[in-house]
């Protein structure tokens, strides 16, 4: 959405682009349709990114496509009209997309240009997004890990406070009980009594 937005933010129409549609690879478990007409379906998916036609960035179709009919069906009659270059977009060995434009009167050099700069784009953003996620994901691990050891280290000193035979609290117990209670009371001046049985 951000590459989409900012090509969409007049740059198009200054390289002489009268149409551009920027589609993505949808990852498996994204809300992909289950079944074929013929059952599970194989099929590579995408998503519109962006819908710029006339100098104009228009709102794009939520659903998501079968990536050789190239456009949503609500689009599917763009690929009728004039010709649409197709540019695929690439970060190293991994696949992100494609875009589709109408070269016009732009310099022949800008497919190329658009090609590379797009796919930098995206794969930045992907790479970030990727970060993020394995952050947020270490991050919930450290967390309960930092939990369990809490609890762990919660049980070894109630056990370090009693008697293993009678679990009654020990001299250590005493010793820290007492500790507390001196510090409270000297603080305010009270008095403490110990009764000895």
């Amino acid at each position: 959405e951000q590459v989409a937005a900012t090509l969409a933010d007049g740059h198009l129409s200054r390289l002489g682009v009268s149409r551009c549609f920027l589609a993505t690879f949808v990852a498996e478990g994204q809300d992909l349709p289950a079944t074929g007409p013929q059952g599970p379906d194989p099929t590579l998916w995408a998503r519109l990114l962006l819908d710029y036609r006339d100098g104009d960035g228009r709102p794009v179709p939520s659903e998501v496509f079968p990536v050789h009919r190239l456009l949503p069906d609500p689009l599917h009659g763009e690929l009728d009209s004039g010709i649409l270059v197709f540019q695929p977009l690439l970060a190293g060995d991994r696949q992100l997309g494609y875009v589709l434009f109408d070269q016009g009167r732009g310099p022949e050099m800008f497919a190329e240009g658009l090609r590379i700069d797009l796919s930098r784009s995206l794969e930045a953003i992907f790479s970030t997004q990727e970060l993020r996620s394995h952050a947020r994901t270490l991050e919930r691990v450290v967390a309960e890990r930092t939990r369990e050891l809490q609890r762990a280290n919660a049980e070894l000193q109630r056990l370090a406070m009693r008697d293993g035979l009678t679990w009654l609290a020990n001299r250590t117990a005493f010793q820290e009980h007492l500790t507390r209670q001196w510090e409270q009371l000297a603080g305010r001046g009270g008095r403490l009594a110990l009764a000895m049985a």
